[in-house]
């Protein structure tokens, strides 16, 4: 090390690939690793079973049936396939084909799809028949066989070489489209041969359980495939905690990654997962050290690993292997790995030194990363790219990464945020002006801002705050169906709020930290609850307590000045601020708010009690009061003209709750950390999301004796309808159980009516 510039000392062995090239393309690795252990299990997915020599001649096969529709080396190719076998060899074999794989969701709304596509410049679709026909794809298009695809064979193709570009992974866009990252071969078999950051090796079989948008399954697929190990399919469309442990039981699986969220989660439930590991791999936010020490503690056989990385640095730059001795506090995310560097530089572009304690006592600067695993750029655009990919005058080629950073004397690196507005939420990478500009484009929205608000250390909400323009009245409900139809389901807010105005720090920017900091602050000008006309909606004045926390003195907001200029698109009549003593200079909480969110969770899923069917309430408890800042009272900013009713007079006539429900309703107050009191209250609309959709299936699970799917729980997200599954459930499993003579007649819980649920919920 020299300076602030770490490189990775780690050099794949000599034999790691013959023939002279240190990082092949991806399907002469494969055809190697066949060529060594022909009939070794390559892929699992259910009953079906592919050698390396099967799954290299399926693949063959299918390439050469793609040539004869038209692809050549270098066309970029769509893949719109489940996560399967299929997809995997459909993948190789576009490559067999000399083609470049633009990975598709088939969750994504259609629009989104439609823009991946086009500006991929994609030639041709290949994919499932019916994902086809439900994604309105126009263009050329192939629908593959069911199952394993089998095509008469061909000549062998050249393939496309270790400079091609392999995929095209499209990330968050801060213009309001996403932009798409050009990932080479050569980058992707760097990463995964020989790689001295995990164990993987031939006895081995990784867990495939990541969509394959998201660049952890180029992780999960090869680094299994470069090393003779076997990749286990998990088909599950969106994965229970329970789905992942049947899997990785059922299959032996003994590597896996894991977004940090979902570990956190994992490891607050203490889940018999790790106990079926022996290797894993977590990414994509800040690792928590307790959650960390926890699992070593209980499972102290277990590799921990802690991976960073931009999908522009090939999904891993560095990794850290986490030890009990890695202390209490956050955690590193360690050095380089398979062939880059990481160059911590000032705003000048100068190395800054390593401090004499590393962590928080080190001088920070912008992490930049270099090495071979560098993406091409962003497909069409060549001033983002010259922008990002920097040439340095004494480094060499360079990636900005946006992300603040520091070195320890021995080379280790720390995490300290962001440079700009990109948040991590639950593993994605999210631009917050992508929402907002999709926000912004709805005529009843004057301005839109977004950022994250974590209620709990182990809870980050994506949470939207509009204003609305003049003379409407946004409706949260209509405007999160809206954005549902647009943006893929991690970048619809969890939290939709409207504000007279945003609050504005000194130099005139939108203070976020203000805007993440409203509804925790006594008056803050929002009263947590649903926005969303009829059952569930809620209002704020300015002055109320948060649900659940103990009443305390009335803090009336204090007028304060907004720094110069106006948020842009804001109205004249917007510009003021409000703000109490203590909060961001400048800023502070707007009154008027109206929020389609919950309250602050303040009951840890891994200390929640167990639910029981005949409690009087279903409230989660609240902290403990603390005395509000001090402020001088002035008179009350006006309330929006525009709240719905308050949550509090919409459920006054609400039915009671019966017993199954209160059980549902207890278990979702557990996880969302508010009260649960009406059959109507509405999962989404009270702030939850997918992560807390898993907490609240297992504890469903193990507290009632009943497994929901997530589809099922997303098609009728109210505690009627889980009550209804749920009795369903529990008929079928205990054919002695009947209805009350006179009872009605259970309702379909699929058609029940629910115009917020989200087609295609976010799991991670």
């Amino acid at each position: 090390m020299q300076g602030s510039t770490v490189a990775d000392n780690h050099t794949p062995s000599a034999s790691a690939f013959p023939g002279g090239s240190a990082y092949p393309d991806l399907t002469a690795l494969l055809a190697h690793r066949a060529d060594l252990t022909p009939d070794a299990l390559a892929l699992i997915e259910g009953d079906t079973l592919l050698t390396y020599s099967q799954l290299v001649a399926s693949a063959r096969d299918l390439a050469a049936h793609l040539a004869t529709r038209g692809v050549r080396p270098g066309d970029p190719v769509a893949l719109l396939v489940r996560r399967s076998a299929r997809a995997v060899v459909a993948q190789i074999a576009l490559w067999r084909a000399g083609a470049v794989c633009v990975p598709l969701d088939p969750a994504h709304p259609r629009v989104r799809t439609e823009a991946m596509i086009d500006d991929s410049g994609a030639v041709l679709t290949v994919g499932d028949s019916d994902l086809l026909e439900s994604a309105g794809v126009d263009g050329p298009r192939l629908a593959l066989d069911a199952g394993i695809p089998a095509y008469d064979g061909a000549e062998p193709l050249p393939g496309p070489g270790e400079d091609a570009t392999a995929f095209i992974m499209f990330t968050s866009g801060s213009t309001g489209r996403p932009k798409g990252v050009a990932v080479r071969h050569r980058a992707v078999a760097a990463l995964v041969m020989d790689p001295a950051y995990v164990t993987v090796t031939p006895r081995d079989r990784v867990l495939l359980h990541s969509p394959a948008t998201f660049d952890a399954s180029t992780f999960e697929v090869w680094v299994a495939l470069a090393n003779g190990a076997a990749v286990v399919v998990c088909p599950a469309d969106r994965p229970s905690f329970e789905d992942l442990a049947r899997e990785v039981e059922r299959h032996g699986a003994t590597v896996a990654f894991f977004t940090t969220a979902l570990f956190h989660q994992l490891a607050a439930r203490r889940s018999r997962v790790f106990s079926l590991l022996r290797s894993v791999v977590v990414g994509g936010e800040t690792l928590s050290a307790l959650h960390a020490r926890s699992v070593l503690r209980d499972f102290p056989w277990l590799e921990l690993v802690n991976g960073y990385g931009p999908t522009e640095t090939t999904t891993f730059a560095t990794a850290h292997r986490v030890t009990a001795q890695d202390g209490e506090g956050p955690m590193p995310i360690g050095r380089p790995i398979a062939g880059a560097t990481a160059h911590v530089l000032d705003e000048d572009g100068r190395p800054v030194a390593a401090g004499e304690h590393g962590g928080d006592h080190a001088p920070r600067g912008e992490l930049w990363v270099g090495g071979s695993r560098l993406a091409r750029g962003y497909v069409g655009q060549p001033e983002l790219t010259a922008e990002r990919f920097v040439t340095h005058p004494t480094l060499g080629l360079l990636y900005r990464t946006g992300d603040l950073a520091s070195v320890r004397p021995d080379g280790t690196l720390d995490f300290h945020g962001r440079t700009d507005d990109q948040v991590k939420v639950r593993g994605h990478r999210i631009e917050p002006g992508e929402i907002e500009h999709v926000l912004r484009q709805q005529p009843e929205v004057d301005d839109a801002a977004v950022t994250v608000r974590r209620p709990a250390p182990d809870d980050a909400r994506l949470a939207a705050f509009v204003v609305p323009a003049r003379g409407t009245a946004p409706s949260p409900r209509s405007l999160r169906a809206r954005l549902t139809a647009t943006l893929p389901a991690h970048l619809v807010p969890d939290e939709l709020t409207v504000l007279d105005r945003l609050p504005l720090t000194p130099t005139g920017k939108v203070d976020r930290a203000a805007l993440a900091d409203l509804d925790r602050r006594p008056g803050a000008g929002t009263v947590p609850g649903s926005g969303t006309e009829g059952p569930g909606g809620d209002t704020g004045t300015g002055t109320g307590t948060e649900a659940g926390s103990s009443p305390g003195p009335a803090v009336a907001p204090t007028l304060g000045a907004s720094g110069p200029g106006t948020p842009a698109h804001a109205s004249p009549q917007r510009t003021g601020v409000a703000h109490a003593s203590g909060t961001h200079p400048g800023g502070g909480a707007p009154s008027g708010a109206v929020t389609a969110a919950g309250t602050d969770p303040t009951a840890h899923s891994a200390a929640r009690a167990r639910a029981g069917t005949g409690a009087p309430a279903a409230t989660a408890p609240g902290p403990a009061a603390t005395a509000p800042p001090a402020v001088e009272p002035v008179p009350e900013l006006a309330a929006s003209p525009h709240a719905p009713p308050s949550r509090d007079e919409s459920v006054q006539g609400a039915s009671p709750l019966t017993p199954l429900q209160q059980a549902v309703a207890e278990v979702w107050a557990r996880s969302l950390g508010c009260e649960v009191t009406s059959p109507d209250d509405d999962f989404l609309a009270l702030g939850g999301h997918s992560l807390l959709a898993l907490v609240v299936t297992d504890d469903l699970r193990e507290d009632l004796g009943v497994e929901l799917s997530l589809a099922d729980f997303f098609a009728s997200p109210t505690v009627a309808g889980h009550a209804a599954l749920v009795e369903r459930a529990l008929l079928a499993a205990h054919t002695d159980l009947h209805p009350l003579p006179g009872a009605h007649p259970l309702p379909d819980a699929r058609t029940l009516p629910n115009p917020d649920a989200p087609e295609h919920p976010d799991v991670p």
